[in-house]
């Protein structure tokens, strides 16, 4: 369920907020982490970062990643992302927008006086290997405007949330039996959302594909036809249709981790 998606990365992000200010430590600012030069401000996008996370937070291997950057500047000159180690990551090309004090402008133009200019850069890496990944925001020289990393661990384990219910209503949680396996009927939608985890318990974030569904017995249970859960559906979350009584499988799998849900569908 996407609700349980919302509430969980807010409750992370003013978890880390309240510990970071009741130990008298200095502030992390939990939605994104300044630049090595301090020039930049860099952040991750996920379905687990709804408002964006620091760098600080754990990426899972094997995944894909959206990094931005912003930075205020008078410049008109374009910037650009990288992968400073093309053994850690690959990057599809990065893109560029940019606002004068907030409002979308093109970044060919100039400020009205009095207004800053803000430029943010993003793009995806592909994380191919474990440890921390160099990025570089760049000019187009490029000469280094300022870098930062991301943290890659591998999964050691995945966690699964089911809920299940009429397409376009509320879905309720759905508690497992003793053998592990959930009932779910005929009809419905059926969601799971999952979460993989490294061998610190941290909740490992990413943009696409970092853990790939497939079915077992797909006439019983198969990936959702709504064109609606299947364009807007987050990342952490498979949902699927309860097609027919049977036995049916979910399995989950990322770089180091795997689990399988199982279901009983019933009338």
């Amino acid at each position: 369920m996407s609700q349980f998606t919302i509430i969980a990365s807010l409750s992370m992000l003013a978890a880390v907020a309240v510990t970071s200010l009741g130990t008298g430590c200095t502030f992390n600012d939990p939605f994104q982490s300044k630049g090595q030069n301090g020039v930049a401000e860099f952040s991750l996008s996920s379905a687990q970062c709804i408002l964006g996370c620091n760098t600080n937070q754990p990426v899972l291997l094997g995944s894909s990643i959206t990094v931005e950057a912003t930075v205020k500047t008078h410049t008109e000159d374009p910037l650009f992302l990288r992968v400073a180690d093309a053994s850690m990551g690959s990057a599809e090309p990065s893109s560029q927008s940019c606002s004068c004090s907030g409002s979308a402008v093109s970044c060919a133009s100039t400020c009205p006086p009095g207004q800053s200019k803000s430029v943010t850069v993003s793009f995806d890496v592909q994380t191919k290997a474990a440890g921390d990944v160099p990025i570089e925001l760049v000019d187009a020289a490029g000469v280094v405007v300022d870098s930062s990393s991301i943290v890659v661990h591998p999964a050691k384990t995945i966690e699964a949330r089911v809920s299940s219910g009429p397409q376009g209503a509320d879905h309720a949680d759905v508690t497992a039996a003793a053998d592990g396996t959930y009932t779910v009927h005929v009809g419905n939608q059926v969601d799971v959302v999952f979460k993989a985890m490294d061998d610190q318990g941290n909740d490992l974030v990413f943009t696409r594909h970092g853990v790939i569904p497939t079915y077992a017995n797909a006439k019983a249970l198969a990936p959702t036809t709504d064109l609606v859960d299947r364009i807007i559906g987050f990342t952490n979350q498979e949902v699927a249709d309860a097609l027919a009584s049977g036995d049916a499988q979910i399995s989950l799998a990322a770089q180091g981790a795997s689990t399988t849900v199982k279901f009983h569908v019933v009338k």
